[in-house]
C-alpha cells in the first residue's frame, strides 16, 4: 500500500508501535496511522488509505493515541495504549509525535475532531498548543538541569494550579493521586504492571514498613526500590514518622530522634533524622519525606509549639543528611530530592510560622501534614487556606493523607498538587466501590441480578468487562479476586478523577467542576 504522506520524526530510543487506529479521526479522513520500528532516532509514520485494515481495527480498544495521546501529555500520564501493550514515553517525545500528526492532518481539521470528540477532552486548540510549548521548554530546562526533581507551573485557574514536576523517573502531571503501595506492594493484589494500566503516576511506599521487612539494606543491595518492585516512574517514600507514632509503643522522644518498639515483634528501634533520611537513600525513592512528628489532635498549644520548633531543626538535619547519602558515588538514586512537611494542628498561627521557616529552607516541595487526623473538615479546609499564601508558588504543595474524592476538589481549589491517601484500596476491601453518580456498597442485594458495570461512565479494565452481579458474588464467596477487581476499579476511579480536574483547570473551568461534583462523589447511593 502506497503511503498518502510520509513524515519522518526525530525521537530518542528503540520502540515499537504496532498498528492501530487512529481514534476519532479515521472515521471522517478514511485514513490508517501506520508506524513502524525506531531506530537510528528517527521513526517514519505513513498515513495509508488501506480500508479494510481499518476495518479490522474497529473492534480494537484503543485510546490515547492520536487525540487521545495529546489528552495524556496534556491532562495525564504520558502513555500511547496500542493493541496488547503500552508504553510510556517522555513528555518531550510524545509531544514532537502529536505536533508532527497536527502538521499532517492541518491545525484545522485537528481542532473540528477533538470538538467532536469526548467531552471530557480539552477542546481549545490555541490554550492546547500553548501547553504543549510551555510543556517543550519544560522539557528542555530539565534536561539542563540534570537529574534534579523540578516544579513548573503551567496555568492556574483560580487557587487550582495546572503543573508538571520531573523527577529522575519522569514527569508528573499535577494535581495527581499517589497510589499507596505501603510495603511496595498494593493491598488488594495489584501488581506494578496493574498501576501502569489503571494510569498510576507515583508509587508511594513507606519508610519504617519497609525498614522494618524486608529491611532497606537488602533492597539496596538489590538495586533499589524501583528495580526491587519492577516499577520505573516515580516513587516518593513517606518518612514513618506517622507510623512510628500511630503503631509503635511505648516510645520517647528526645531531641535526637524517637526510641520506641517495632510494632511487628517488639524488636527496640530507634529513628531520627539521619536514620530516616538513611533508609530512604537505600531505597532510592525519588522524593523522600523529612522525619517529623505527626501530633495528635488535639493538643495543647505548648506542645504543639515546642514539636514544631523540634520539627524544624529535623528538618535542618534531614536536609544535611540527603545531600551527604545522594552526593555519594554509589548512592542509589543521585538525584532523589526532600519534601519539608508543615505541622501545627489546627492553630493557624503555629501553621503559618512553621511554614515561613521551612520554606526558607528552599527544598524541592513542601506538604501539609497532621491532618485527617481527628479535625473536622471544615477545619482542615481552613488550615489548609491559612497555611497555602506561604508555600512557595514554584515548588509543588503535597496534602498529606488525604482523601475522600470531595476532599481532593476542595483541596485543589485551594491550591494543592500532591495526594496520597489508603481509602480507595481500603474501601474497595471492603466492597465499597467510587462511580460517577456517588459510592455504592457491591454487596447490597440489589446488586444480585445487576449486569450493569461497577460504573457505566468507567473504562477501567473491570467495569470493561464484568458486572456487578459477578462482582457481589465474588465478595460473597470470599474470593480473593473480589478485592483486586474492587481496588483496580477504585483506584483508577481516582487517577481518571485527577485527569478530569487537570483538563478542568486547563479550560478555566475548575469552578464549574468543583460545584457539579464535590458532594455527588463522596455521597452513597
Amino acid at each position: 500500500m502506497k503511503a498518502l504522506v510520509t513524515v519522518e520524526l526525530q525521537l530518542c530510543g528503540d520502540l515499537f508501535f504496532s498498528l492501530c487506529r487512529a481514534d476519532g479521526i479515521q472515521h471522517q479522513l478514511g485514513t490508517l496511522l501506520r508506524t513502524g520500528l525506531i531506530r537510528n532516532n528517527a521513526v517514519v509514520i505513513e498515513i495509508t488509505d488501506d480500508r479494510k485494515i481499518q476495518e479490522s481495527l474497529l473492534g480494537s480498544d484503543v485510546r490515547n493515541m492520536m487525540l487521545g495521546s495529546l489528552y495524556a501529555i496534556i491532562a495525564g500520564p504520558t502513555t500511547l495504549k496500542v493493541p496488547q501493550h503500552a508504553m510510556t514515553l517522555s513528555d518531550f517525545h510524545v509531544l514532537w509525535f502529536v505536533l508532527g500528526i497536527a502538521v499532517m492532518l492541518g491545525l484545522e481539521a485537528l481542532k473540528k475532531h477533538m470538538q467532536k470528540a469526548p467531552v471530557h477532552w480539552h477542546t481549545n486548540l490555541p490554550g492546547t498548543l500553548d501547553l504543549m510549548r510551555q510543556s517543550v521548554r519544560i522539557s528542555r530546562q530539565s534536561q539542563q538541569k540534570g537529574k534534579q526533581a523540578m516544579f513548573q507551573l503551567i496555568c492556574k485557574d483560580g487557587h487550582a494550579r495546572r503543573g508538571t514536576f520531573t523527577t529522575p523517573h519522569g514527569t508528573v502531571q499535577t494535581p495527581v493521586f499517589m497510589n499507596v503501595g505501603t510495603q511496595a506492594a498494593i493491598k488488594g493484589a495489584l501488581s506494578a504492571e496493574d498501576l501502569e494500566t489503571i494510569g498510576c503516576q507515583v508509587e508511594l511506599s513507606n519508610t519504617y514498613h519497609l525498614h522494618v521487612r524486608p529491611g532497606d539494606e537488602l533492597i539496596r543491595d538489590l538495586g533499589g526500590l524501583h528495580k526491587f518492585m519492577t516499577w520505573d516512574r516515580p516513587i516518593l517514600t513517606d518518612s514513618g514518622g506517622f507510623q512510628i507514632f500511630s503503631l509503635a509503643q511505648l516510645r520517647k522522644i528526645t531531641e535526637e530522634g524517637v526510641a520506641f518498639n517495632c510494632h511487628v515483634d517488639g524488636r527496640h528501634i530507634f529513628m531520627g533524622p539521619e536514620e530516616s533520611m538513611r533508609i530512604q537513600a537505600n531505597l532510592g525513592s525519588d522524593i523522600a519525606m523529612a522525619f517529623d512528628e505527626c501530633i495528635k489532635i488535639p493538643s495543647p498549644y505548648d506542645y504543639v509549639k515546642n514539636s514544631c520548633d523540634r520539627t524544624y531543626r529535623w528538618l535542618q538535619r534531614c536536609k544535611t543528611a540527603l545531600a551527604d547519602y545522594t552526593g555519594r558515588d554509589d548512592a542509589v538514586n543521585p538525584g532523589q530530592v526532600l519534601f519539608g512537611i508543615n505541622q501545627g494542628t489546627i492553630f493557624q498561627d503555629l501553621r503559618i510560622e512553621h511554614m515561613k521557616k521551612i520554606a526558607d529552607l528552599d527544598l524541592a516541595g513542601y506538604a501539609i501534614g497532621g491532618l485527617a487526623v481527628g479535625e473536622t473538615t471544615q477545619e482542615m479546609y481552613d488550615t489548609i487556606a491559612a497555611v497555602e499564601p506561604y508555600m512557595p508558588t514554584d515548588k509543588p504543595r503535597y496534602l498529606m493523607g488525604v482523601g475522600t474524592p470531595g476532599n481532593i476538589i476542595e483541596s485543589v481549589a485551594r491550591g494543592v498538587d500532591f495526594f496520597d491517601c489508603v481509602m480507595p484500596a481500603r474501601n474497595g476491601r471492603h466492597g465499597h466501590l467510587f462511580t460517577w453518580s456517588g459510592v455504592i456498597n457491591i454487596k447490597n442485594e440489589k446488586y444480585q441480578r445487576d449486569e450493569q458495570p461497577i460504573d457505566p461512565q468507567c473504562d477501567c479494565p473491570v467495569c470493561r468487562r464484568y458486572s456487578r452481579a459477578y462482582l457481589r458474588h465474588l465478595f460473597k464467596a470470599e474470593e480473593m479476586l473480589a478485592m483486586r477487581f474492587a481496588v483496580m476499579h477504585n483506584l483508577y476511579f481516582y487517577n481518571t478523577l485527577m485527569q478530569r480536574i487537570r483538563t478542568a483547570i486547563e479550560a478555566g473551568e475548575y469552578e464549574a467542576f468543583r460545584k457539579s461534583y464535590t458532594s455527588v462523589l463522596d455521597m452513597r447511593i
